[in-house]
């Protein structure tokens, strides 16, 4: 195992055994400072149904949500690279509403698209679009024209140019794009079911989650919902995307 991996882990274990020791030796309240292992208790013994439910639920809106980001950011990214005119147009669109927190526009979701998830879902892509744009559009445009050259004397057209020639050489960026997508996205989606978590249905994620907890006064319940958020952006970035980047980037030599 390399010693980065050890020190990485070491960091977590520690900090989980310090937070328990601190929770055990009762320095603070267990309202505001409850055990983990009273935390996992809830999620995985006694309430586990509620809370998978709700992971399932938050992984369920994430996945529409960056469906649609990546799919549409991939399609204006990769249009926008062969035309100046273009470029221009989304850096645009780019400069006025990536700066925009997406969850200021939830008011205004509700009253366009009415209680349910397609508010949540909205207020999702919309944070997680506009930096896969230009990390995409960035990667494209920074790609050597040289490549570019050999590919046309190859006879490629523009969709075989993409294909072939700018979406590898660009793929760092691409994938740092997904990544800050994905990173967007889940916090927004997470801020957003804190504000307006259930559907029309009545399922509900793991911000609402924490947020109806809260009036229960149940501590070990609204932490097992950070506990789970926690959980899940480990797997997604230190399995999910260190594969990826392995299986691309670090094995063609463009990453260490």
């Amino acid at each position: 195992m390399k010693r980065a991996t050890v020190l990485k882990l070491g960091s977590i274990v520690g900090f989980i055994l310090v937070w328990e020791l601190i929770a055990r030796l009762g320095i603070f309240s267990s309202f505001l400072f409850p055990a983990i292992s009273d935390s996992l208790i809830y999620a995985f013994i006694d309430n586990p149904e509620m809370v998978g439910g709700a992971v399932l639920f938050t992984l369920k809106l994430l996945a529409i949500s960056l469906c649609v980001s990546l799919s549409v950011g991939t399609l204006i990214g990769v249009l926008s690279s062969f035309s100046k005119s273009a470029q221009s147009i989304v850096q645009g669109w780019t400069s006025i509403f990536a700066p925009i927190p997406s969850i200021a526009l939830l008011p205004f979701a509700l009253l366009w698209f009415g209680l349910g998830e397609a508010p949540i879902i909205f207020v999702t892509i919309f944070g997680s679009i506009w930096m896969y744009i230009i990390n995409i559009q960035n990667g494209l445009l920074t790609v050597k024209p040289l490549y570019v050259s050999i590919g046309k004397n190859y006879g490629l057209n523009r969709i075989g140019l993409a294909r072939y020639i700018m979406f590898p050489a660009a793929l760092p960026s691409i994938i740092t794009g997904i990544r800050t997508a994905w990173s967007g996205a889940w916090r927004t989606l997470i801020a957003a079911e804190l504000v307006f978590g259930v559907s029309a249905a009545g399922a509900s994620g793991l911000g609402w989650l924490i947020y109806t907890q809260r009036f229960n006064l149940n501590s070990p319940g609204m932490f097992s919902g950070i506990i789970m958020i926690s959980i899940i952006g480990i797997i997604v970035e230190d399995f999910v995307f260190k594969y990826i980047e392995k299986k691309t980037v670090v094995k063609w030599g463009m990453k260490k």
